[in-house]
């Protein structure tokens, strides 16, 4: 294919383009599921760029593009539907969105078949421009061979790793709060996790002794964590290093197989788009410590399909083991996995029979078992899986999302569901773009026998993350595992771009350099980076620390809120079940913490943004601290029979002021 005539292809374009601008044009009036009007300019660039790159988009009679003609047909349907929704403008400025909500018994299937209209035409148009892509830029493998590292696989190997862990080391260090740059995690879910390690390396039983909703693994691991550092997020620290580290090796061993050059100057790219992004969050989330479990399956996949096989008994066995230790840290993450095994199986059947299909099952059933044995071993020996059985599943399945809110509509949830994937996109462009050009380029051009392979791991990860009656940011993290694909393609643009190779020299310096952007790039991107300039005597932990430690054995409650980092601090292991307030419906959580304050069972309470009124307890210090956007107050209430000890330590004196204040209030 020469050079596009690119105003001949506009002029043969120009019905197609006329139609979709007018479809892009009014859904943007109308306001869809109120996506920023920005949005539409991916869109509306994507259907512009394949209308001059692509001839004759609505011809029949074109090779590589002869079902497009669809597209212009959707397009027509959806600049109709969108004008309805113009036309149809309530008086008041309601438009069809609002009056669905206003009336119920008026919802119908409109707005969910306009969002799927728009999602077909854009993917129609991305066909297009993917279809026309040169050879060298397509989604295939140079050879039907594993692609050998260098001369020396095994040193190759071992540098990749090492580099690896560099890159990780660079930007997780200013992009996590576990970090030695920063004073504390103060993320109240990271604190949750680390508490119920502390109790579990103390000998109690988790669900039992400890309530927290996520899976064991979760827990033992931040039990060795625990056992690393007693009283800040070091261990932590070197647990998400070493995940890191494995998703990054992993990614780069993708893009080995793909002979893309300068994996040691994109890598840098990846990771600081990953981790500096809004979905991280914190650090320490669940998703980021999934991460190189879905990118050591994605290559698992990725290497059987450039040797032209099928998944091996032990490969099986392997993806098997990643989803059960998924199933043991957030059961429904394993979804990435039943998503990415469809098309796999389905050419194991194909090609081997229905006996290779057997077996493959019996060796993921056999890799889910391996990481449950010591789950069970725990359990059993404890006697504790009715506890298991009712804090890990039951109460996640029926309670978790029990908001009380009515069964949704299919129009209600597919709008739900495309809001949250907009939004997603919107706060985590860095990898959600990428991730999202990724699989939309690998779904195309891919060979034929693999093409569904990513579209499937995409879509049913989509929507197992976001179809619930709840969301938080850092759940669209998972999505991170695609963005490799973009690097890929990244990589096989530079290489084109030149085919010259380039001195050894030449790549380490800009590896450095890339490495030194991707750092800087993190810390002024990611959201993490103001709590750097503070001191620990400046966050109320540390002020509540030196008052709470004044006294010998002491204990703590954490009331009405999730963990604000206090048992962190001060190293104190909790004696209450229901050690904070979780974001669970359970009535008895509320009534364990209010007959604790009641009978004053613990020497210290710590509230946020709460006063206790008519206790046995007298506020001795108080502390603002800025989190999540909000600048939160904390209170710290000492019983009565502690008052003595604490004015004999000077520590009452100090806080006196405060206290008063309190007593005001």
């Amino acid at each position: 294919m020469g050079k596009p005539k690119f105003l001949h292809n506009f002029i043969s374009n120009l019905p197609f383009l006329i139609l979709a601008a007018l479809s892009l044009v009014l859904v943007s009036f109308g306001s869809l599921y109120d996506i920023p009007k920005g949005l539409w300019a991916v869109p509306a660039v994507l259907v512009l760029v394949s209308a001059l790159y692509c001839p004759r988009l609505l011809s029949r009679k074109t090779h590589t593009t002869g079902t497009l003609w669809i597209g212009g047909v959707l397009s027509f349907l959806l600049a109709l539907l969108s004008a309805l929704d113009l036309y149809f403008e309530m008086p008041n400025g309601i438009y069809w969105r609002q009056y669905f909500v206003v009336h119920p018994d008026s919802q119908t299937p409109i707005l969910w078949v306009l969002s799927i209209v728009l999602g077909v035409c854009v993917f129609f148009t991305l066909f297009a421009l993917l279809s026309h892509l040169p050879q060298s830029l397509s989604c295939r493998f140079a050879e039907n061979q594993p692609v050998p590292l260098s001369q020396n696989p095994k040193k190759e190997t071992v540098c990749l790793f090492l580099y690896s862990a560099l890159v990780a080391f660079v930007v997780l260090t200013v992009c996590t709060k576990s970090s030695f740059l920063y004073p504390l995690n103060d993320w109240v879910d990271a604190n949750c996790f680390f508490t119920v390690g502390k109790v579990l390396a103390n000998g109690k039983v988790l669900y039992r002794d400890i309530y927290e909703q996520k899976g064991p693994w979760l827990y033992f691991l931040h039990a060795l964590c625990y056992r690393l550092s007693e009283k800040s997020f070091f261990g932590v620290y070197l647990l998400e290093l070493f995940a890191g580290t494995f998703f990054l090796y992993f990614s780069a061993k993708i893009l080995r197989l793909y002979r893309v050059r300068g994996v040691y100057v994109l890598l840098p790219l990846l990771a600081s788009a990953v981790y500096a992004s809004y979905a991280f969050c914190h650090g320490d989330s669940v998703e980021e410590l999934c991460l190189p479990l879905f990118a050591a399956a994605m290559y698992i996949s990725e290497r059987a399909f450039s040797e032209n096989r099928s998944i091996s008994l032990r490969g099986w066995l392997c993806v098997g083991v990643l989803a059960g230790l998924v199933f043991g840290m957030k059961f429904n993450l394993v979804g990435f996995f039943i998503g990415w095994a469809l098309v796999p199986l389905w050419k194991t059947l194909r090609k081997d029979g229905f006996g290779a299909l057997i077996k493959a099952v019996l060796c993921i059933l056999t890799g889910v078992l391996l990481p449950s044995i010591p789950v069970l071993a725990y359990f059993g020996s404890v006697g504790a899986f009715s506890d298991l059985w009712q804090a890990y599943f039951y109460n996640n399945l029926f309670l978790y999302a029990d908001k009380g809110e009515k069964a949704l509509g299919v129009a209600a949830f597919s709008e739900r569901l495309l809001w949250r994937i907009g939004n997603s996109v919107e706060k985590n462009v860095y990898f959600a773009v990428p991730a999202f050009a990724g699989v939309v380029w690998y779904t195309v051009s891919a060979e034929k026998g693999r093409r569904a392979h990513l579209l499937c791991t995409a879509m049913v990860t989509l929507l197992v993350v976001f179809s619930g009656d709840v969301s938080y940011p850092y759940y669209s993290l998972v999505f991170a595992v695609f963005t490799v694909f973009a690097v890929v393609a990244l990589g096989k643009i530079a290489r084109r771009v030149s085919r010259k190779e380039v001195k050894q020299f030449v790549t380490v310096c800009t590896a450095v350099v890339t490495l030194c952007g991707a750092g800087l790039f993190s810390y002024f991107t990611s959201d993490n980076t103001y709590l750097m300039v503070y001191q620990k005597d400046e966050l109320p932990q540390y002020k509540f620390q030196k008052i709470i430690c004044s006294v010998e054995n002491p204990t703590l409650l954490n009331y009405g809120f999730l963990d604000g980092g206090f048992y962190t601090t001060t190293g104190i292991v909790p004696e209450s079940k229901y050690f904070c307030r979780l974001n669970i419906p359970l009535p008895e959580m509320a009534v364990s913490q209010s007959l604790e304050v009641y009978h004053q069972k613990t020497d210290f309470v710590v509230t946020r943004d709460k006063t206790l009124k008519n206790s046995n307890y007298i506020c001795v210090a108080s502390a603002t601290q800025y989190f999540e956007g909000t600048d939160y107050t904390y209170y710290l209430y000492a019983a009565e029979r502690v008052l003595p000890i604490l004015a004999e330590n000077g520590v009452l004196m100090e806080t006196e002021i405060a206290a008063n204040d309190s007593q005001k209030q």
